[in-house]
């Protein structure tokens, strides 16, 4: 993600209200959000557009929230990509499969839209960061190669 470009945040709950409040506190924050109601729907629109985060919701028809999460972090497109687990369950077995299923975060409804959002942008700033530590492997890796140190051949 640039940092001048707009987040661009995928949410996925069953309830209709849950959702439209979660978009109205990302898109004032300066998102663009996509709004899904069902774990499968999500995993099908992340495979088919880039997103820089997505909120799941755990109980959801369909896919539930976890296994959407579990599908997330199989598949090559959006294993990297960020997911926080928003849900009214806060109970140890919840948080603690929610991180087993790769999220990077939870959060416990009901919504509190100031701490929605600095979840989100830590989040949006750890995958920025990782990423940017990839590239700088892969330059690493590739200076490394022979012939590619020293300077150019006359």
């Amino acid at each position: 993600m640039n940092e001048r470009e707009a987040p661009r945040i995928l949410i996925a709950d069953d309830e209709p209200a849950i959702r439209e409040l979660v978009s109205d506190i990302l898109s004032e924050n300066g998102a663009v959000v996509v709004a899904e109601a069902d774990g499968a729907a999500a995993v099908r629109r992340a495979a088919l557009e880039p997103f820089d985060a997505c909120v799941l919701d755990v109980e959801m028809p369909v896919l539930n929230g976890l296994d959407a999460c579990r599908c997330l972090k199989t598949a090559a497109f959006t294993k990297d990509l960020p997911v926080l687990i928003l849900t009214g369950r806060s109970d140890k077995e919840t948080i603690d499969a929610a991180f087993a299923a790769g999220a990077w975060d939870f959060l416990a409804k009901p919504v509190h839209g100031q701490l929605l959002w600095r979840r989100i942008t830590n989040m949006l700033t750890l995958a920025t960061s990782a990423r940017q530590a990839r590239e700088l492997e892969q330059l690493i890796d590739l200076a490394r190669q022979p012939g590619n140190l020293g300077p150019p051949a006359p």
